[in-house]
């Protein structure tokens, strides 16, 4: 198969220092990309490696197989990223997971793509609090098999209006996932459905887009985990468990 792995980056300016839980200030993405880049390596050594960016010369492009640049507006960061994905969709043949920068994938992606579906979603099947809830999804972790590219296109394009339909405090964060609840309602974990004529399967975030308990959560059973908000820091102790080394 021909599978390509899709991040999506933008170095922002607005990042700001700020203390972490775990101690310390939140670790910028940036620095997570190599950890991130190293995962995959190992896990799906022949997966194609896409940076979608608006800025090619960060330092950690040339980890990347190939770069794509857009003009990004990073107050519309969430609806950008949409676009950014349509456009990866509509140039590219065969798989795609999209992915955050903010993870580490422990076991070969081409596992997941065995399974039975054309679009697979991650739904957060054990919800710690009222954001969660209210956000059922996680669009940091989600598959795209390639096999009905024009209905996968006809998908970016409802999830782009519906998010276009909304407040515009929610181009930029969140409301591309409030957009998936709208799409499909709410679901539980191994879920099966036709929709936009795709067949969907939803997938558990507490096997393929994990968010870490604690320094000490469990990982050896995850497919992926996600650091994402407060659990930035972890990501480099769980990579030195799994024995993710940063490339050369």
């Amino acid at each position: 198969m021909t599978l390509t792995v899709a991040t999506f980056h933008v170095p922002s300016h607005r990042f700001a220092i700020e203390p972490h839980r775990y101690g310390g200030i939140r670790v910028p993405h940036t620095d997570l990309i190599p950890l991130f880049v190293s995962a995959i390596r190992r896990s799906s050594p022949q997966a194609r490696l896409v940076l979608l960016s608006c800025d090619a010369s960060i330092g950690t492009a040339n980890l990347f197989d190939v770069v794509l640049n857009f003009q990004i507006d990073e107050d519309h960061l969430m609806l950008e990223r949409l676009r950014c994905q349509r456009a990866l969709r509509a140039m590219t043949n065969g798989s795609i997971a999209f992915l955050d920068t903010d993870v580490l994938v422990f076991r070969p992606l081409e596992e997941v793509f065995r399974m039975n579906f054309d679009l697979a979603i991650t739904v957060r099947d054990e919800p710690r609090h009222s954001r969660e809830i209210h956000m059922p999804y996680n669009n940091g972790v989600w598959f795209l098999k390639g096999e009905k590219r024009a209905d996968e296109l006809g998908y970016f394009d409802h999830l782009i209006a519906t998010n276009e339909a909304m407040p515009e405090d929610a181009y930029a964060w969140g409301g591309n996932q409030l957009a998936v609840v709208q799409s499909f309602g709410r679901r539980e974990a191994w879920d099966r459905f036709s929709k936009f004529g795709l067949d969907v399967l939803v997938l558990p975030c507490t096997q393929f887009n994990h968010a870490p308990n604690s320094p000490d959560d469990v990982w050896e059973n995850r497919h992926i985990m996600h650091f994402h908000g407060s659990y930035k820091n972890l990501m480099r102790r769980y990579a030195d468990l799994a024995g993710i080394e940063l490339p050369d």
